[in-house]
């Protein structure tokens, strides 16, 4: 135990110089700008300005892309709360309250406690993550084929759970998955796959097709050249990501969106504080639920808020008032995203294994 709190003082000395901290700063305001942009989210975030660690020191660089990925955690209450258009999936659930309190003229008061929620959510997380991580490192180390495949297993599954009624979709989205992961040479036998054709067959297809230099234009189609590298996730899950904004801005451009004007004042903001009272329960809830649900392959933020946001809504005596305005329906799904933040880098520190898609392009990063 004294070991982990010297390494924990050393890493508090070591956030606390001047780059370092600039890089805090830098992290959280671009990640609030990242995370208030509908449907760009953590991922694209921290994808798009993974190159910064390149230009600075490689603790720098971690501590830039994590305080991106916690800013961007709190940024998508803010177009969630004022325009009822979640910044990012992991705050679908602060829209079913936080919008209806921006209509009745509660806009500040949501955002507060968005944002005591999200503080209060992240430490409970780091202690609870401070804890967990020694025992679990340790049972890492015992890791070998077995425990991996049944872990891969459990991720899968919990794919399924996750889908809920759509199942057969969830199914299609694994294989499709496994099957551009197969894409490159095999490890095993050194085999490629499929990376189509060599270039002897692009040649003798463009003759075929009466391409009159097709020499020239092999390596155009040099598809072994690209294909035999393998798919890569960062690569993938921009795509994915950028596909479906593109998709989501065309349907989004039909529909008449407006800003809920919100008026922030020191009073007002200290009248939120005081509100968080009525919000105990769902903050609690929230923190706890999320880091756990965050810990479990494959469930990050977005399912830790959603379940948060359900448990609170079960347990409270007045559910009805859910969906109406209700201050724990805004801290609930805001604590989770936060603590689950932090859980998802469990098993990303200690495994190896990225908890969410966003730890999966910050692992990128730290290789």
């Amino acid at each position: 135990m004294t070991e982990i709190f010297t390494l924990l003082g050393a890493g508090l000395l070591q956030a606390f110089e001047p780059l370092n901290l600039f890089m805090i700063f830098a992290g959280c305001l671009a990640g609030l700008f990242i995370g208030a942009m509908p449907g760009l989210g953590s991922v694209n975030g921290v994808a798009i300005l993974l190159p910064i660690t390149f230009l600075v020191p490689p603790t720098a660089a971690i501590i830039f892309l994590a305080a991106l990925y916690y800013g961007a955690m709190y940024g998508g209450a803010i177009s969630s709360i004022t325009l009822g258009i979640p910044g990012a999936s992991t705050a679908v659930a602060t829209v079913f309250d936080g919008r209806p309190m921006a209509q009745s003229g509660r806009a500040d008061q949501a955002l507060t406690a968005a944002a005591i929620a999200s503080f209060i959510g992240g430490t409970i997380s780091v202690v609870l993550f401070t804890l967990f991580a020694p025992p679990l490192a340790e049972f890492a180390l015992k890791f070998g084929p077995h425990e991996e495949f049944a872990l891969m297993l459990l991720a899968f599954a919990t794919f399924i759970g996750l889908g809920g009624d759509d199942i057969p979709k969830t199914l299609f989205s694994i294989c499709l998955g496994l099957l551009l992961a197969t894409v490159g040479f095999d490890q095993i036998s050194g085999e490629p796959r499929l990376v189509f054709f060599n270039d002897r067959e692009q040649m003798a297809v463009l003759e075929t097709l009466g391409v009159a230099d097709a020499g020239s234009m092999v390596p155009v189609f040099d598809s072994v050249g690209w294909f035999s590298r393998g798919i890569q996730f960062l690569v993938l899950a921009i795509g994915v990501y950028g596909i479906g904004e593109m998709i989501w801005t065309i349907n989004a451009s039909r529909y008449k969106v407006t800003m809920t004007e919100t008026k922030i004042s020191a009073r007002r903001i200290l009248r939120g504080i005081v509100g968080m009272k009525d919000a105990w329960k769902g903050t609690t809830i929230g923190s706890l639920l999320g880091f756990f649900v965050g810990i479990l392959p494959a469930a990050g933020a977005t399912p830790g808020s959603l379940m948060s946001y359900g448990v609170t809504k079960m347990m409270s005596r007045n559910p009805r008032s859910y969906g109406e305005g209700n201050p724990d329906g805004v801290a609930a799904p805001e604590a989770a995203n936060n603590s689950a933040s932090t859980g998802a880098m469990l098993p990303m520190m200690t495994l190896g294994i990225p908890g969410s898609p966003t730890t999966a392009v910050l692992l990128a990063g730290m290789v």
